[in-house]
């Protein structure tokens, strides 16, 4: 149900956004950390212009 809550969301306020993706994937569960982890690989792909995007493994949202 969020894959679907999420993907209405892209479609409505970003319509023309292409490359969408996630970190969560590669961290796991962090609870408490997450925010932490992902501002840290924020920081990361912006110094070196290298974005941490998981592979994708599975068909999904066209923008994902």
């Amino acid at each position: 149900m969020c894959d679907v809550a999420e993907a209405r969301i892209l479609d409505e306020l970003f319509p023309e956004a292409r490359g969408i993706f996630s970190v969560k994937p590669l961290v796991g569960h962090c609870q408490s950390a997450a925010a932490a982890i992902e501002i840290l690989a924020t920081i990361y792909a912006f110094q070196t212009g290298y974005i941490p995007a998981p592979p994708q493994v599975a068909p999904g949202h066209p923008k994902l």
